[in-house]
């Protein structure tokens, strides 16, 4: 693991540890098979003292974090493609007319938004590391299988940007700051810079201290990602919050700024907020747990990526549950490493009424309980 000593956003030796979640699982895996070994790595978040800016403490590397067995996939998500409607008027609220030029995506992911994106563009490239090794060929869209740290854009780059998108990409960047540098200095003049990232303050506020993992190094908020464009010649000129993608999306705009300024700006009592909110995130864990305790006859619906970080809260291996439902099909008769309960397709599961169900992809209960209303279920347990 890589232990972080100064923070990336300010570049100062001022971090301090807040909370530590110990023998923490990695999320997004999906075996074929039960399995009880797996790795953990210790999750420690903690906050810069200088600007208040939160991270974890130690990284994980990205080989293991991104191997073959990582399952994030845009395609494969409802509420990311619910999610590029509100980035798409984000973005043409500011470009004013429909042409972005030039298009570049970091972490483009199966660049099902970058081909969306490509007719309003010129020319389109995507990067992503999902990408290495494979043939790409999807007409006007390039794609470089690679890091964008590792990316040569004197080299890969064979035009000059006017729009760069990043959706969900920078909380996984070791080193933001020098990121944005590099965006900075590549995207034409009279270009914009447009990055959306999970909002911390959301998270924070609505008890969401489950969708903190190994993937994400980083939780932004609107003053960390201020300070970010500033250091690098940037400005953020515009922002909006998604608040129906990831609990609080945020997404800022951004251009050019002829004068690089060092001046950091403190998000004042984060570091107290975000302390006292863990205390009642943690007493209704245990209010949830009692619940689920108390249920017979149990049944999980919705298999979600996090669903991991949610059994790792409850202090629970889900031995209580029959079996996980959920809606894509790709997953029937997987497995989470470590966790008992076989993956099954929904559709092919009658509903049964007598059996109580737990939603466990925690960012889309609203719709699951909707969903098993309209079978006659009532008998549902959910954050």
């Amino acid at each position: 693991m890589i232990k972080k000593t100064s923070c990336p956003i300010c570049k100062k030796r001022a971090l301090k540890n807040l909370i530590l979640f110990k023998k923490f699982p990695i999320t997004g895996i999906f075996t074929k098979k039960r399995n009880k070994k797996f790795q953990k790595f210790d999750l420690d978040l903690g906050i810069c003292k200088n600007c208040n800016h939160l991270q974890l403490r130690k990284l994980v590397s990205k080989k293991i974090l991104y191997d073959a067995k990582y399952y994030n996939r845009t395609g494969k998500s409802h509420l990311s493609l619910q999610a590029y409607d509100f980035f798409k008027k984000f973005i043409f609220k500011n470009k004013r007319k429909y042409d972005l030029g030039n298009l570049m995506e970091i972490g483009c992911n199966d660049i099902t938004m970058l081909k969306k994106f490509s007719r309003f563009s010129t020319k389109s490239l995507g990067v992503d590391p999902i990408w290495r090794g494979k043939k790409v060929n999807f007409g006007k869209v390039k794609v470089l299988g690679k890091f964008v740290e590792d990316v040569n854009f004197k080299k890969d780059l064979n035009f000059k940007p006017d729009t760069i998108i990043s959706t969900h990409n920078l909380e996984h960047i070791e080193d933001p700051l020098k990121l944005f540098k590099v965006l900075s200095n590549l995207v034409d003049n009279n270009g914009m810079i447009f990055i959306e990232v999970p909002d911390a303050t959301t998270m924070i506020k609505n008890l969401r201290y489950d969708q903190i993992f190994h993937q994400h190094y980083h939780y932004f908020t609107l003053n960390s990602l201020k300070n970010l464009a500033t250091k690098a010649g940037l400005k953020v000129i515009d922002y909006d919050l998604n608040k129906k993608f990831w609990g609080g999306s945020l997404m800022v705009a951004m251009k050019k700024n002829k004068i690089i300024k060092n001046d950091i700006k403190k998000n004042l009592n984060f570091d107290k907020i975000v302390m006292r909110n863990f205390k009642k995130f943690k007493k209704k864990y245990e209010k949830l747990k009692e619940k689920i305790t108390e249920s017979e006859n149990l049944i999980a619906y919705g298999a979600g990526q996090m669903t991991p970080t949610f059994a790792y809260h409850l202090d629970s291996k889900f031995d209580e549950i029959k079996f996980f439902l959920d809606d894509d099909k790709s997953k029937n008769n997987t497995f989470y490493p470590g966790l008992k309960p076989k993956i099954l397709y929904a559709k092919n599961k009658n509903f049964n009424k007598d059996f109580s169900y737990l939603v466990t992809a925690l960012d889309g209960v609203i719709s699951i309980r909707n969903k098993l209303h309209k079978n006659k279920i009532h008998k549902i347990i959910s954050i």
